[in-house]
């Protein structure tokens, strides 16, 4: 599949709080534009090429970030539990922007990802600009999964099993791997729009699956199905967009209005055809918002800004 990711403007590691090796990449304009970059979190399991329809759209006036989170793909896996949480994530990503001395950023998030800029945005508010969220909660997210309502209290007992029980874990991990076919209809039918998304997307998010470390997965599933999130959105500043795809299956349409409403600056948008992949099938409309967003909600640079910015420049 084409895609600019191919040639990224630079990438490289970085050592975060504990030493973890993580790996970064950027794309887009020069760090040095005028325009903000903006850092981008994806889902569990998934990878940068969730964004690549809406990086497309940003990448000629604006420095785009990636990073790969710790025991997925290119960046070190970290065997201890308590190593494996959202808010060491967090922690990742603000080495990222530190070793790229970046100082203030937009946050594009999907998913889990949305957890991970929460966290950015609640420990770090000076650094973050603006919050586009895609598909994400606050909360536990087996509370309305599928439209099923038991698995909320079920699944946070079964995953706090996972550390006596993973060889059974990784079992049923590497059967699901196996039936490959079976994996991609129920990737279908919960999380693409398949009228909607290239076919090779969903092949693409396949082999992302099959190359995150299990116990990364189940141990950020776990922590996520704690909903701690929930805990610091009122705290959170930061003008926030919140996304969702009115036929999100993962992450029901409703779930994402609680979180908007939960965050003191935010607007919530729905797309009607979208799914839990919105960003990847509406990816035009979707720009098109965030920067009317953006437009409307952000500060315009003061008089004295521009004079300052000038001033350096000269």
């Amino acid at each position: 599949m084409p895609t600019f990711f191919n040639h990224p403007r630079d990438k490289g590691y970085v050592k975060s709080f504990d030493g973890s090796k993580i790996y970064w990449e950027s794309h887009g304009a020069e760090l040095s534009s005028k325009k903000t970059p903006i850092l981008f979190c994806y889902g569990l399991a998934c990878s940068k090429f969730q964004w690549r329809n809406l990086a497309e759209f940003f990448a000629e006036d604006h420095n785009l970030i990636f990073f790969d989170y710790r025991g997925h793909h290119r960046s070190e896996f970290v065997p201890h539990p308590d190593k494996l949480n959202l808010n060491h994530i967090s922690r990742d990503a603000l080495a990222v922007l530190e070793e790229l001395s970046v100082k203030e950023t937009h946050i594009f998030a999907h998913s889990m990802g949305c957890n991970i800029a929460l966290e950015l945005a609640f420990n770090f508010p000076e650094r973050v600009k603006s919050l586009i969220l895609v598909a994400g909660s606050a909360e536990n997210p087996f509370r309305s999964i599928l439209g099923l309502t038991f698995l909320d209290k079920v699944m946070p007992m079964l995953l706090g099993t996972f550390p006596k029980n993973k060889q059974q874990f990784f079992a049923f991990w590497n059967w699901l791997l196996k039936n490959r076919m079976m994996l991609r209809l129920v990737v279908l039918a919960a999380g693409f729009n398949r009228k909607a998304v290239d076919s090779q997307d969903v092949e693409t998010y396949l082999d992302s699956v099959a190359n995150v470390s299990p116990q990364a997965f189940f141990e950020l599933l776990y922590d996520m199905s704690m909903g701690n999130s929930q805990s610091l959105l009122r705290r959170i500043q930061t003008p926030a967009l919140v996304i969702s795809g009115a036929n999100d299956q993962v992450t029901p349409a409703n779930v994402q209005q609680r979180l908007a409403e939960g965050l003191p600056n935010a607007e919530f948008f729905s797309i009607p055809l979208g799914s839990h992949n919105v960003q990847l099938e509406f990816a035009d409309y979707l720009s098109r918002k965030i920067k009317e967003f953006w437009s409307q909600r952000l500060p315009k640079p003061t008089i004295n800004k521009v004079r300052e910015k000038k001033s350096q420049r000269n």
